[in-house]
């Protein structure tokens, strides 16, 4: 039994299914023990890719396996946001975007404090969003990355609007354009860690898709404004901010082909 969910196992149910067809056996019951609507919510997204990634065929160890990985995605929920919801949005709507998402998804970050958001080796990509220009957050390791490798900003403006989508709401359209379960439940598993506390929020922040469609745009990661190199001695961790507006955004399949993770935004 956790603050929120109760697992209880071998007890003997009736289930009557859409058909009106009963089945009867012994069963695990896995339930949310909380009125909010957010938290359901989020019980049912944390769940459904765990239940449906067991074996036709389970067994005991299988369903103590699924359970242990839900317990642990619900002890994340107690932990603060690694992101902002609006940071976690922007990025959920570029994997909504792309023509690939899965791509996008197994490149995803598995800790949001990452240097980039995306990561398939030589190709990288950071998500940059603000509520009224381009100019964006960088660390000079971002701008800066090791030989060999290219980095691509994506660049998009949130609005908030009462009208637009919510996190689950870009959730739920990535799932229906994804078959593999594994990346489901890596999607489900990252935006779980990234939100922590602040899963009660998500619903009710919300943002237009039409501007941030017309607004995303990409930039190759040599052309922004940055600091000079080499730095003085003794200074490391530099932060700053480039305005993305002087400079000219890049069409990806022109610059770096249609493979790999540029190619799989199609844009």
């Amino acid at each position: 039994r956790l603050e929120h969910v109760i697992f209880e196992r071998g007890l003997q149910c009736h289930i009557k299914q859409t058909d009106d067809t009963l089945i009867e056996g012994m069963f695990t019951v896995i339930r949310c023990i909380n009125a909010s609507f957010e938290l359901q919510r989020y019980f049912l997204y944390s769940l459904l890719p765990i239940v449906l990634s067991l074996p036709a065929n389970r067994n005991a160890e299988d369903i103590s396996e699924a359970i242990y990985a839900i317990i642990d995605l619900f002890r994340a929920i107690k932990m603060p946001a690694k992101k902002s919801v609006q940071g976690l949005w922007a990025e959920l709507f570029l994997i909504s975007k792309s023509i690939h998402p899965e791509v996008l998804i197994k490149a995803w970050h598995n800790n949001p404090e990452e240097r980039f958001d995306f990561n398939a080796g030589i190709e990288r990509i950071e998500v940059k969003s603000s509520t009224g220009n381009r100019i964006h957050h960088f660390s000079l390791e971002q701008l800066n990355p090791p030989k060999g490798t290219e980095v691509v900003i994506a660049s998009l403006i949130v609005q908030p609007s009462s009208g637009g989508a919510s996190i689950f709401d870009l959730i739920e359209s990535i799932c229906l354009r994804v078959s593999d379960l594994s990346v489901l439940n890596r999607l489900t598993e990252v935006v779980v860690r990234t939100l922590g506390e602040e899963y009660q929020y998500a619903t009710d922040l919300r943002y237009d898709c039409e501007v941030a469609d017309e607004s995303l745009a990409f930039y190759y990661a040599p052309d922004v404004p940055c600091v000079s190199m080499p730095l003085p001695i003794g200074v490391s961790e530099v932060h700053f901010k480039s305005d993305l507006s002087i400079i000219n955004p890049i069409r990806l399949n022109e610059k770096f082909g249609s493979s790999g993770l540029f190619g799989a935004i199609g844009l």
